[in-house]
């Protein structure tokens, strides 16, 4: 290990950059668009915690592309999308649970 893995890691990220932009217009523009059809009222906490896992989840995408060997163009395509899927994933995750496990009442028993 070299003194120098912390710079590249930096470079690493800040060249990936673009991409986390791209993920962020895609959470906005699903988050924007649930409002317009009222599936959401609005939220600047929402809208800041949807931005963040657009965020994430787009940077995550991004960064396998990458990994597969795909181009950075494509890499930030797909960190767009994965923007604006974000959510779908984690209704998915809600749905599964449920179907699963239950709803839980939150009464107490």
């Amino acid at each position: 290990m070299t003194g120098d893995d912390g710079g590249d890691l930096l470079q690493s990220m800040l060249a990936l950059l673009p991409t986390g932009v791209l993920a962020l217009i895609g959470g906005a523009v699903d988050y924007l668009y649930a409002l317009h059809i009222g599936r959401r009222e609005w939220s600047v906490v929402g809208f800041a915690m949807h931005l963040l896992f657009a965020g994430f989840i787009g940077y995550l995408v991004a960064m396998a592309a990458i990994g597969l060997g795909y181009p950075p163009e494509l890499a930030g395509a797909a960190a767009g999308v994965g923007g604006v899927g974000n959510v779908r994933l984690v209704d998915l995750a809600v749905i599964w649970w449920r179907k699963h496990y239950g709803v839980a009442s939150g009464s107490g028993g």
